[in-house]
């Protein structure tokens, strides 16, 4: 049943009045276990909550054939009168939402099969508060039919419900000050609680005293107890009493126990169990010994008395410049937290700690190479203080990224799945150095695997990067006709900044532009990634800055174009390995040439080959002082050229004869090799651009390393 009324001198006000006495019959909500302790024997009721049942007993009409005054209906009672003044409430449900079926369940007394189960659930309670006689508050009961009903016992249900509890309380400067309740129930099946030892308590002895109550029909012929841990049980031991019994457990062991009590009817059934935790606290000595620059969890540190059986967490810490290394003796292991047990005898543990490897080698490392199977790839690693690193794998298209940490020894095992289901486990080894690190290791994927050795990227210093400047670079095609890849060179600027990135900006051979932006390494490589063709293409390789008389920077490049079946040219794409080569480009000054060349006119000459053309196209050209090149007589309509001084990229022109369309050109100037190199792309032919002076020509080919 659930009404709400609210009363004034015996008139119905609006519901919830401030002014009013509230009547209720809803849901008891207090926490139970916090307002009494152990059963008694007997109810201990005051004047005002003898005379409410007085009244309830000798009412005419009452239809109860018999009451008792039960004491755990009656604790229940007054601790819910009292926690609606302390708390300000006036509900059957309580700010925690619990009620007063909970309750008298969580009081060791059994409500029959059919009696609501939910947190919030009443089927025995009324509630009155603001009147202070018991007789003000029988009479507004008995005028509000719901409660009438409920006191009165005018149905079976509640007929049945013989068993009483009144609680009253009088507390000043609460809101209602007078607060009554009363609790009825069918009689209580075997009641069973535990007095001593406290949940969760601790003792000091290898025994301990249980006591407890009984109550409830039927009545417990006995009472017996054990003790339990970790599944392992005691003998059983019978108790002294049963309406209030004693036992005493010996033989425990260290650690968190349960004592399982049980009540006995006189043939040995079990009429009810419950179950009491308490922990046996056996101490014995743990020494933490901290080796090198680091800390413990406070109050672990040197020997401690701890608890024999009980689980304690500590963490290492180290300071500023070192690493922890590792727990040995009880706890072992990299974890800077463990958890370990203390055993009886004593335990001892180690935190080891040692200067850290990684802060010399902290900065990038990269490295391009080639699987097993001859795929190529690149792999980019960014390191921190710490040991944690973090990069990313470019392999055939994938763009993966990954991260893990260095262990104190300087190994490191990641493995990661890409969005296609390949898995890929890569395996690294730290070695510090006097001002860098090094990186090897291996990477292992589907069907194939690669040695990996990561280069450091140079540091910045107050110094410039030896290989600081301006470059000019080509990357062949082939010189081979038949083959699937471009003829001519592509040409690229590549610039190093004081700092030592590494900026290269290009057209390959095909018409392909291209880009890049690395560091330049400490032992002076340019490990080179760069995704053309919207990003499914692929240019990578290692170039090394050196001097000799060939180049400056040189080094092997994997070029790969995807298919395209809508290009005019390369449509099925190709896979090459070719050799870049570059050299150091300086600008000219005011009057002198890009490359040495004769006074006069025509000292150079610029040549057109393949792509279509019938027969090789050698242009006669003069380059001005001001490096400007002059062509007076074309040898083919429309062909012009000009070459940027301050780049050392040359640029021209011309109609082709056969496909009788706008072809342009471009190539570089390498300086050390006093030419240039290019190419030109006409429909789905290519075909190469050179310029030289005009001695030199004839000679011309592209450069190797």
């Amino acid at each position: 049943m659930k009404t709400e009324n609210s009363m004034k001198h015996g008139q119905v006000l609006p519901a919830l009045s401030s002014q009013a006495v509230r009547l209720c019959f809803l849901a008891l909500a207090l926490l139970v276990s916090g307002f009494f302790g152990g059963v008694a024997a007997q109810a201990q009721v005051n004047s005002q909550e003898q005379a409410i049942f007085n009244y309830m007993k000798n009412a005419a009409g009452q239809g109860r054939s018999g009451m008792v005054l039960d004491p755990v209906l009656c604790k229940v009672a007054r601790a819910k009168a009292t926690d609606m003044a302390r708390r300000g409430y006036f509900a059957h449900v309580d700010p925690s939402g619990h009620g007063a079926n909970w309750l008298v369940r969580q009081a060791g007394y059994s409500l029959p099969a059919g009696y609501d189960e939910s947190p919030s659930a009443n089927n025995i309670e009324s509630l009155s508060a603001g009147r202070d006689t018991a007789s003000w508050t029988w009479n507004d009961w008995m005028t509000s039919p719901p409660h009438k009903q409920h006191l009165m016992g005018q149905a079976g249900f509640y007929a049945a419900q013989t068993h009483v509890g009144v609680g009253f309380v009088n507390i000043p400067g609460s809101e209602w000050q007078w607060y009554w309740v009363v609790i009825t129930a069918p009689p209580s099946g075997p009641m069973l609680a535990v007095t001593a030892p406290a949940s969760n308590s601790t003792v000091n002895e290898d025994s301990v005293t249980a006591t407890g109550t009984t109550g409830g029909e039927p009545a417990a012929a006995s009472i017996r107890v054990r003790a339990e841990k970790d599944g392992v049980a005691g003998a059983w031991v019978t108790a002294n009493g049963t309406t209030s019994w004693t036992a005493t457990i010996g033989n425990l062991t260290a650690g968190p126990n349960t004592l399982r009590v049980q009540s006995l009817a006189a043939d040995g059934d079990v009429l009810r169990e419950t179950t009491r935790t308490f922990r046996y606290v056996v101490l014995a000595p743990v020494t933490v010994n901290v080796s090198g620059n680091g800390t413990v969890s406070t109050g672990f540190a040197g020997t401690t008395q701890r608890e024999v059986g009980r689980s304690y967490t500590i963490t290492a810490t180290p300071k500023t410049g070192s690493l922890f290394a590792g727990w040995s003796g009880a706890a072992s292991g990299l974890d800077r937290t463990v958890t370990f047990v203390p055993q009886q005898g004593g335990t001892e543990l180690t935190a080891t700690f040692i200067a850290n490897p990684f802060v010399v080698g902290k900065g990038g490392y990269t490295d391009a190479f080639t699987t097993s199977t001859g795929l190529p790839g690149y792999l980019s690693l960014s390191l921190a203080s710490n040991g944690t690193f973090s990069g990313r794998l470019k392999l055939n298209g994938v763009s993966q990224p990954f991260k893990g940490r260095f262990d104190a020894l300087g190994h490191a095992q990641v493995t990661f799945e890409t969005k296609t289901g390949d898995s890929f486990a890569l395996s690294l080894n730290y070695t510090p150095g006097t001002d860098k690190g090094s990186i090897t290791g291996s990477l292992n994927g589907p069907g194939w695997s690669t040695d990996l050795s990561l280069d450091a990227n140079s540091k910045t210093t107050t110094e410039p990067n030896p290989n600081a400047g301006r470059y000019t670079l080509i990357v062949p095609g082939t010189e081979n006709t038949d083959s699937h890849a471009p003829v001519g060179d592509g040409a690229a600027t590549l610039v190093v900044s004081k700092t030592g990135t590494a900026t290269i900006s290009g057209v390959l051979a095909d018409g392909q532009t291209f880009s890049a932006s690395v560091r330049v390494t400490e032992n002076g490589h340019l490990n080179l990634f760069a995704a053309p063709y919207a990003g499914k293409g692929m240019l990578t390789g290692t170039l090394e800055f050196h001097e000799q008389n060939v180049s400056d920077v040189a080094g092997p490049l994997y070029w790969a174009r995807p298919a395209n079946a809508k290009a005019p040219a390369f449509a099925a794409g190709f896979n090459t390995q070719t050799v870049a080569v570059g050299s150091r480009y300086t600008a000219p000054t005011a009057g002198q040439a890009v490359v040495p060349v004769s006074a006069g006119e025509n000292n150079t000459s610029l040549a057109l080959g393949d792509g279509g053309l019938q027969e090789t196209v050698v242009q006669p050209a003069t380059l001005a002082p001001s490096n400007a090149l002059i062509i007076t007589t074309p040898s083919v309509t429309g062909l012009t050229a000009k070459l940027s001084s301050t780049t050392g990229i040359f640029t021209g022109k011309f109609v082709h004869p056969v496909t009788r369309k706008s072809t342009s050109f471009r190539g570089a100037i390498l300086q050390k090799q006093g030419a240039g190199f290019g190419f030109f792309v006409a429909g789905a032919d290519t075909g190469y651009a050179t310029f030289a002076p005009a001695e030199t020509q004839a000679q011309l080919q592209s450069p190797q390393e």
